[in-house]
């Protein structure tokens, strides 16, 4: 059975994660959840940029990104949203029940058997690329009650895929780059790169392909992570503090970074925690 590792429940949603299984952890991060909770605002998610792409099965057929006039364009019920540098609210259109596979960088071929910079920057419908994976994903956890049962129904039709795409497992140079990426320790993707034995164009091409963003959008990536991480943890830390301490030049470059990726700013961010919750997990070092 799955193992929840984390839960989170705010407004009417509820956030659970699942740490997977050993035969999927070298490919996977972690499983999520998202179903009812007991509130009765109208829920909303702010999804911003994290390094990671997720295959995303929607039971409820009611996901979508909210615009200037509410739901948009739903999506597909089983779908590929690649790793991306744009931030976006969701909503749903009715009751949720989503099961998410959040994958770890360079290994998108691992489970889906095509490169990260396939679907980087959009969401692609799961049966386009693997039909039959969506449809029995999509049969099993259906009939699931439990989040933890939908986890594992999920979990076995992904691993029938890693099994079968061995051969297209991400190279240890891209998943070496974006450990040392998301430790906080490397700010130069030169010094890295030679580093690593390798050009800093050589490992810019690998990272592009195999984990859909080049290494500079990566640290940023990363790097918001640990700034949300650290801005949630601590909600009364001066800003010109948490600046400094993630390498941030000053506040000013810090503001100017959060907005770009997260559309609102710092203090917009944490006054807005009572209404759009921030629900994404990723372990810190990505090992």
């Amino acid at each position: 059975m799955a193992t929840s590792i984390h839960a989170q429940s705010k407004q009417t949603i509820r956030y659970d994660v699942f740490a997977p299984s050993p035969e999927l952890k070298e490919s996977v991060v972690c499983f999520w959840t998202v179903g009812a909770g007991n509130g009765r605002r109208s829920s909303r998610i702010r999804v911003v940029p994290d390094g990671c792409m997720d295959i995303i099965f929607d039971f409820t057929g009611g996901l979508a990104p909210l615009g200037m006039h509410g739901l948009e364009q739903l999506r597909p019920k089983a779908f590929v949203a690649g790793v991306s540098m744009a931030p976006e609210v969701v909503g749903f259109a009715g009751v949720p029940r989503v099961v998410g596979a959040r994958l770890r960088p360079g290994r998108a071929a691992d489970v889906l058997g095509i490169p990260a910079c396939e679907s980087a920057g959009c969401s692609v419908d799961l049966t386009d690329i693997l039909p039959g994976v969506a449809a029995r994903a999509m049969s099993y956890a259906g009939e699931c009650g439990s989040a933890e049962d939908m986890v594992a129904a999920v979990e076995r039709v992904l691993a029938e895929c890693v099994a079968r795409h061995d051969q297209h497992r991400g190279t240890a140079a891209v998943e070496y780059a974006v450990r040392m990426l998301a430790s906080g320790h490397v700010h130069d993707i030169d010094q890295l790169a030679a580093s690593m034995g390798m050009s800093a164009r050589h490992l810019e091409r690998l990272m592009a392909v195999h984990a859909g963003l080049s290494p500079k959008k990566m640290h940023r990536a990363l790097r918001l992570v640990r700034v949300i991480r650290l801005l949630n943890r601590f909600p009364e830390m001066p800003l010109v503090r948490l600046a400094h301490a993630l390498g941030f030049n000053d506040q000013p470059h810090f503001n100017r970074e959060f907005r770009a990726l997260c559309n609102v700013s710092p203090g917009e961010w944490l006054a807005e925690q009572r209404d759009v919750a921030y629900l994404q997990y990723c372990p810190a070092d990505l090992s």
